[in-house]
């Protein structure tokens, strides 16, 4: 997957997620209760207004019978991607913390 912004990652994370629960017919509620999530919360992560664990992608996969382990990865690398911080801008440095290269040149 070629390198996108973080938030852009996010953007189509909760996106992909919300079509992959809807496609397996579930509610925000059904879903909620197999995570034993409050329902606020995955409203929240479809919403957008907080952010998605690493670790949240796989068991949702499970719970929307997604079995493809290529698209699992392409979910588990969007989530870790999404979690990337933007560049600083007072050291021109990425901040990333996988690479110490200029922010200009960064594709972790």
């Amino acid at each position: 997957m070629p390198v996108k912004s973080a938030a852009l990652l996010r953007l189509r994370l909760r996106t992909e997620l919300r079509k992959a629960r809807m496609a397996a017919g579930l509610t925000q509620g059904e879903v909620a209760g197999r995570m034993e999530w409050s329902p606020s919360e995955l409203i929240r992560i479809e919403a957008g207004e907080v952010g998605i664990s690493v670790n949240d992608p796989r068991p949702l996969a499970t719970a929307y019978g997604i079995t493809d382990r290529r698209k699992l990865e392409e979910l588990l690398d969007m989530a870790r991607g999404s979690r990337r911080r933007p560049p600083t801008a007072s050291s021109g440095r990425c901040s990333c913390r996988v690479c110490c290269r200029p922010r200009s040149t960064c594709g972790p």
